[in-house]
């Protein structure tokens, strides 16, 4: 009988027209770490109740009980075809290494946008200031 070791699951969720990926391992196990989840690409354990946001991946990994992590990778959007696409920075923590768009109000005012931050959280969306602005 096959025994799967490794589960990977994707959801395609279409909310506010973001595509999201998450996935579940069922074996974030490491004998020297009884008790705890372990991520093998960083060697990093962690604890039951958990979130690791390991830098250089973009993920969100939550260890839900020993040995069992989900996890989650940014979103991807649909928008308006005057929205540039910037690259994310892979040197900080998800969500802030995600991907994220230049964009522009109905008013004209430039911002920028990234659709893995919560609207509610403070400075989810950046008001571009013109005189400061690189990418225009």
């Amino acid at each position: 009988m096959y025994q799967l070791n490794y589960l990977s699951l994707i959801f395609i969720a279409s909310i506010n027209y973001c595509l999201c990926a998450t996935f579940i391992d069922f074996n974030a196990l490491h004998k020297d770490h009884p008790g705890k989840c372990y991520d093998s690409e960083t060697k990093h354990a962690f604890s039951p109740n958990e979130i690791y946001k390991p830098i250089g991946r973009c993920l969100v990994l939550d260890c839900i009980k020993p040995g069992y992590v989900q996890g989650s990778s940014c979103g991807k959007v649909i928008l308006p075809d005057d929205c540039i696409e910037l690259e994310g920075d892979l040197t900080k923590p998800h969500p802030y290494c995600c991907d994220e768009f230049l964009c522009s109000d109905e008013h004209g005012k430039k911002f920028i946008y990234n659709p893995s931050i919560p609207p509610s959280s403070t400075n989810s969306n950046k008001i571009i200031d013109e005189r400061n602005d690189n990418y225009l």
